[in-house]
This record gives C-alpha cells, structure tokens and sequence, in this order.
C-alpha cells in the first residue's frame, strides 16, 4: 500500500471542522491527481483512509443523526478488513457517495 501523502494531508485539513463522506474524498483524491484513472483515485482513497484509520485519527463507519447533530457510527474492522470492508460498501451501497464517512477521533469521543 503506497499511501499519497498528499491526499492524507488535505484530508486531515479538511476533517478539522467536518466529518467527511466517501464521494468527497475521491472528489479530493480527483482535484490533486487530475491525470490519473478512477481506479487510482479509489485505491488512493481506500489507502489513505486506511493509514489514517491504522494510526488512530479517524473512525470510519455509517452517519446517523441523533440530538440534532450526525454522528459516525464506527465499524469495528481494522487494516485489511477494513479496506475490504469499504470497498463492499462502495459496491453494494444504494447510495455510493454516501456509503461510508470518516471523522476524527478526538471529536467523537467528546
């Protein structure tokens, strides 16, 4: 797994003030590597989210709404299973923007 550092980057920017969801971050992983294939821009995503995930900054997992506020469901995968486990979400989900959504941990645990 190659991650672009660059693309965690401009993740971790965005996640200070937001929680983030899949079609976002491929639209981001889109704006910084405009010359590569739809292919390249998903496993950079999953890479990176990946690491991220595998370092302890973020939880990744469903959206639900609860006091007025939306709130990360959090899966319970790790690395590899956790990848594996976005990329069925991506293919099975109604609604493929919004299959899975990222946030930092910091913020969740509040």
């Amino acid at each position: 797994m190659a991650v672009d550092q660059q693309l965690v980057s401009e993740i971790k920017a965005q996640l200070e003030d937001d929680i983030l969801h899949f079609a976002w971050i491929l639209q981001i992983a889109r704006i910084l590597k405009p010359d590569r294939t739809k292919s390249n821009w998903l496993n950079s995503v999953l890479d990176s989210v990946t690491a991220l995930h595998s370092s302890g900054d973020i939880v990744v997992g469903n959206a639900h709404t609860a006091h007025g506020m939306v709130l990360i469901e959090p899966w319970s995968e790790m690395g590899q299973d956790l990848r594996t486990r976005m990329e069925s979400e991506i293919e099975t989900s109604g609604d493929r923007e919004f299959c899975f959504w990222i946030q930092h941990v910091k913020p969740f645990a509040k």
